[in-house]
């Protein structure tokens, strides 16, 4: 789903946008970490 998101994001907007795409692809990842962290527990 995530990738998806980045190649609909990489085809509809100029690459100079890439740092606003990077915050939030690492808050995705980091709130998915913490889920599978909190599961395994």
């Amino acid at each position: 789903m995530l990738n998806q998101y980045v190649f609909e994001y990489f085809s509809n907007h100029p690459t100079s946008k890439f740092k606003v795409l990077r915050k939030i692809i690492i808050k995705e990842c980091k709130g998915e970490l913490m889920l599978s962290i909190q599961k395994q527990r």
